[in-house]
């Protein structure tokens, strides 16, 4: 067996189940042993943190629906597209 890595943006709307697939208690059948996971921590999330803001998750396909653009695409620019995310749910 081999190890592994993948990473996953916190504004993700699937982030909780993301992290939760490495707990000890999770289902047997869902819990993973050998993956590292990560987390992309955009500059964004730091500054809704420090001034004690709600923070907003988004799932990938909604933001393709409307946007026509892939959630990578748009998580490497979240400090642009959060505001328009958030403000068009």
């Amino acid at each position: 067996t081999g190890a592994g890595a993948t990473y996953l943006n916190v504004f993700h709307a699937d982030i909780e189940n993301f992290l939760s697939i490495k707990k000890l208690n999770a289902d047997e059948d869902v819990r993973v042993k050998t993956l590292s996971l990560g987390v992309i921590i955009p500059d964004k999330m730091i500054e809704l943190a420090r001034k004690n803001e709600v923070t907003y998750t988004f799932y990938p396909h909604t933001g393709f629906l409307e946007y026509k653009k892939n959630f990578a695409d748009i998580a490497v620019d979240m400090d642009y597209w959060y505001d328009i995310l958030v403000k068009n749910p």
